[in-house]
This record gives C-alpha cells, structure tokens and sequence, in this order.
C-alpha cells in the first residue's frame, strides 16, 4: 500500500488541530439606521472591510458566500435584524466563536457606526465600539473599528493604531462603492457593469477583477473569465481561488496540458484534495498515466470516503487497459452508493474486457435499470467523458491550511529559535534601511513585530524606517513602545531628535534629560539640550 505522503499527512494533521484553535468570526450585515436607500450598499460595505482588516493566522473570518450559505440552510432572510436566537443559530451553523453586530447613521455628511462583539463560546456580547467622523472617511473610520475589536479580542496584538493602519490601502469610495453594489446586486449583467466600473475606478482592483473571473466563469465563457483570472494571478499569486477557477476554465474548455500546470502549481502550496482530483483529470487526459495515478490516489487519501474519488480513479484505470484495478476501485463506488448507475455501467464494461459474460450481463442490466441513459449509451457505442470534476472548495478551510502549513513549513525551512530567527529578520530589514529599500524593510520589520511583540530592537528599528519615510506621527509611537518594553538611553536620544524635528521642544527636552538622567556622558543628548536652550 502506497505511502501518505508528508504534505498530506500534514494536511490530515493541520484539519484536526491546526483549525480547531482558530477563532472564526463572522461579521454579520449592518443595521442601515438612516433610512436612506441610496446607503443600504454600506451594510455590506463593513462586512467586506472588516473581514479585509481583521485576517490573521489564528482569526478565520468567514466570507460573504459563507455568510449567505448558512442563511439559506436555516431559512432565514439574508439581514442585520434577527434576534439573539437566530444570531446564536447562525453561528452555531457557521461553527463559529465570534459574531460582529454593527450599526451605522449617516445625515450624508457624517456617519457614525458601531460594533459589538459576541463571544458565542462565552454567550457573552460586549459593549458597543464607536466611531464617528466624515462619511467620506468611512474607510479609515473602519479601520480603527477593526484595530479595537483585535486589541478587544488578543490583547497582546502586537500593532499600534498607526502601524495597523498603514497596512491597508484606502480604495476610492467610488471603486468600492461599486465593488460592494456588484456584490448585492442578482442580475448578472448589472453586476459586471459594476465591477468593471469599480476596477476603471481603481485599476487593478483585485477583488473587482476576480469577481468578474468568477462571474464570467458561472456563465461557461471560460476563455474570458481566463483572461480576468491570469490578469489577477499576475498581480496577486496569492489568490489561490483564482488559481483554481483558472484551472477548471482550462479543463473545461479541454486545454488539458494548461490545466494540469495550474493544478500541479496549486498542489504544491496546499494538498487540497479537490486540487489532486482535478489534476488527476487533467494528467489522465492529456496522457500522463503515471502522474494521474498519484494525483488521484492523493485525493483519496485526503478524503477515503468520497465515492467520486473512487470512481475517477476506476475510470482512469479503466481507460488505461487496467481492468482489474478499475472493478477494484468501482465495487469501493458501488459500496458506497448502491444506485451509481455509471459505475454499474463501467464495471459491466471491465468485465466484458476481462472475459466475464455473467458478471458483465448482471452489472449492465442493472445500470439501464438504474438510468435511461446507458441504453442510449449502449446503442451508440458511444460513452459521454464520465470524469468527475470538482467545481469548487472549502474556501474557509482552503484558507486557513494556507496559512497554516506556511508557517510550519517556515518552522521546518528554519530550525533556529523565534529569538534568533526574529534576529534575522532585524537584520535583513537593517540592511535594507541602509540601502533606502524602506518599503522592504517595513515589511520585514512588521512580521518580526508579530512574530515578537517584545522585542524592542524590532519596534526601535521600525522608528528609523518611518521617520524615514517621513512618517514621523508613526516613528514617535513605535520609539515609544520600544521605550516602554526596553529602556535605552539611545532611543530616548532618537525620539528626542525627532520630537525636535516636530518643532515640540518641551518633549524633547524632557526625552533628551532622560538619556542624560541614564547615561550622564551621553554627547547627543547634551548637543540637544544645548540646541534647545539656544533657541
């Protein structure tokens, strides 16, 4: 018996403990309190940013497919006003721990907004998180929301405000308005003319271009929701969903060869099973027996109890003169769904390959007894392609195996101690700070935050590359959190020069005597309390 192999043991390890520690969270619509209905849009437009800036490695926030999904299996209408009962219930089907309930007012000028926090696994709902300020704001308002609502929920997140919302992009209001009005509207044509706008709005618009992939996909014209797809994938390889609608586009409009390089490439991120199922396919019709073989076995060992696997791997055995595999693999079918009448069809098929007339003459009639179709088969000596593809994923679960085999391959890549390896971070963005590569050095200097929110070189570090940038509001909290968790005569130097910079003379002042006050010798601090008193 073949081997799992080590990426989808880590698969099958990662579902049952890895998710089981994540917090999911659910934001649910906004109650629209203004009664105005050109601003209905915006009860969706905060679910959308929130679920946007409150991503983490241990937060999954649920999407708004996953959203709706669970509404329609309960019964209940897709809104912000339900009771407490419904909300549990939703949450309950969502398997989730947090719910956010928001609110918003708007005079057209202003808007005020706020958020409560439902701890589910505490039945506990905390009080109302505000914000208020111009409506063309909304964004930033947003932003401050989801900052509170993460210190609320991991009070050691390792990001101050200004950090946290440099993170964010703020898109034209125009482009997400019409984002968020292709996203509520049911009529397909509607919908495309807003993403569309949205992305002229907003070039390269991500979430618009994938939304057109996938509208164009829904409606079988696979050649253009390709063109949207790989437009996205060159400008974000990380949409992983892109990756495999490309692939099913691929497949579909039977580019066999193009779509088992998509799901080859997306095989070796995450071991998704409905991937190697449709890399299985892809391999077996464009001719590679060998590779098709392993790919469907990897899908079955992702998920031994899915019939469909079974019979994909039947119909590939079949197919390649392996008869006896293939009435193997479709009794394992039939076991699991007695009224499969294409695999009662394919082992009458096996059979007569064989040299088994009884067996052969049992299994097909009971195939035409079970589906009209087969005779119709039979009589053409003609079979459709009975390939069963897999349209679409656990998008939750997709996600958050991402992420979380990322970090354990990382872990694995690099066995040196957190201590060490956040030492190496500082001085890979040290080196690009003296190479004026500070957006680089910004970025390495915010995984080692969080990867070490007390480790105060990385915050004093940070300072340095926001001032900088000129981003000297930023610098002086970062300075100050690293003061706060490491007293250093050096930094409090730092923060003095840049609080002189600012033209606020009495901090600095206060900061330079407080170097003094650590190192009496300090010549920087001195040459800043001459300067100031000279002023």
């Amino acid at each position: 018996m073949k081997k799992p192999t080590l990426v989808l043991i880590l698969f099958l390890f990662l579902k049952v403990f890895c998710l089981a520690d994540a917090q999911s969270i659910v934001v649910l619509p906004f109650a629209d309190l203004s009664r105005n209905q050109g601003m209905h849009w915006m009860s969706e437009s905060f679910p959308e940013l929130l679920e946007d800036r409150l991503k983490r490695p241990t937060i999954n926030v649920l999407g708004r497919e996953e959203r709706m999904i669970a509404f329609d299996r309960m019964g209940i209408p897709y809104t912000s006003s339900l009771s407490k009962a419904s909300l549990i219930k939703i949450g309950q089907e969502l398997d989730a721990s947090i719910l956010l309930l928001g609110d918003f007012n708007s005079n057209g000028d202003r808007i005020e907004t706020s958020v409560s926090i439902l701890d589910l696994k505490r039945n506990r709902l905390t009080s109302p998180i505000r914000e208020e300020g111009e409506l063309e704001q909304y964004q930033h308002l947003c932003g401050r929301m989801a900052w509170k609502v993460l210190t609320q929920i991991d009070p050691s997140f390792p990001l101050n405000l200004d950090s946290f919302l440099a993170r964010f992009p703020i898109i034209p209001n125009v482009a997400h308005e019409n984002y968020i009005r292709g996203l509520i509207e049911s009529d397909g044509i509607k919908q495309i003319r807003f993403f569309r706008q949205a992305d002229r709005a907003y070039p390269n618009y991500s979430k618009a271009i994938f939304q057109l992939g996938k509208i164009y996909h829904q409606q079988k014209d696979y050649a253009t929701s390709s063109l949207w797809l790989q437009r996205l994938i060159k400008l974000d390889t990380e949409v992983l969903e892109a990756g495999f609608l490309l692939g099913l586009n691929e497949l579909y409009l039977k580019h066999y060869e193009k779509a088992a390089d998509e799901f080859q490439r997306l095989s070796s991120v995450i071991p998704l099973k409905e991937v190697f199922n449709n890399l299985g396919i892809s391999w077996s019709l464009s001719g590679s027996a060998e590779s098709a073989t392993r790919a469907f076995q990897n899908a079955l060992e992702g998920d031994p109890l899915e019939a469909d696997y079974y019979f994909n791997l039947a119909n590939h055995f079949w197919k390649t003169g392996n008869f006896s595999g293939a009435v193997k693999k479709l009794k394992e079918v039939i076991q699991r769904s007695e009224s499969d009448a294409e695999a009662h069809y394919l082992l009458y098929k096996c059979y007569h390959a064989i040299g088994k007339p009884s067996e052969a003459a049992a299994a097909l009639a009971l195939a035409m007894q079970l589906s009209p179709k087969i005779e119709s088969w039979e009589n053409r000596k003609q079979i459709p392609e009975l390939f069963r593809i897999q349209s679409s994923f656990d998008e939750s679960s997709f996600h958050q195996l991402q992420l979380e085999i990322r970090q354990i391959q990382e872990s694995k890549l690099n066995p040196k101690s957190p201590a060490e390896r956040t030492a190496e971070t500082i001085g890979k963005a040290t080196h690009h700070l003296q190479s004026r590569e500070l957006d680089q050095a910004e970025k390495l200097l915010a995984q080692a935050i969080q990867q070490a929110p007390e480790s105060a070189d990385a915050r004093v570090l940070m300072g340095k590359v926001l001032e900088a940038k000129g981003e000297k509001a930023r610098a002086v909290a970062e300075y100050r959190a690293s003061l706060w968790l490491q007293e250093s005569a050096s930094t409090r130097v730092l923060l003095s020069r840049l609080y002189l910079s600012l033209d606020r003379k009495k901090e600095a002042k206060t900061q330079a005597t407080m170097a003094l006050d650590r190192e009496p010798g300090n010549i920087e601090a001195k040459e800043i309390l001459a300067k100031i008193t000279s002023q």
